[in-house]
């Protein structure tokens, strides 16, 4: 495990702007956005990600979940990001931090 871990982490109460990139009116975060995001709550929460890469976009609903996997230390990380809230316009999610690097 890369120094600096630790497994099961959860980064919680991160905000991001939603755009209306959906099919008519559902919102979606873009996977730029959620990558830009996820990258600053782990670098909050100091674990200072070398790179991170979403599958996305995302759509803005609570319970929504994505998968991304962030490289740390040259070892490649697993994170479950699920939306918790939905509030004026901005999407808070938990990112849950895998204990292993991925095989």
């Amino acid at each position: 495990m890369g120094r600096g871990l630790a497994g099961g982490l959860a980064v919680a109460a991160l905000w991001l702007a939603l755009g209306a990139c959906g099919t008519g009116t559902e919102k979606v975060i873009s996977t730029e956005e959620l990558e830009r995001g996820v990258s600053d709550a782990l670098k909050q929460a100091d674990r200072v990600p070398e790179k991170v890469r979403c599958e996305g976009p995302m759509k803005a609903q609570i319970a929504e979940a994505t998968w991304c996997v962030m490289t740390h230390e040259g070892a490649d990380y697993r994170l479950e990001v699920i939306v918790t809230a939905i509030e004026n316009g901005k999407a808070t999610y938990d990112i849950d931090v895998s204990a292993n690097p991925v095989s």
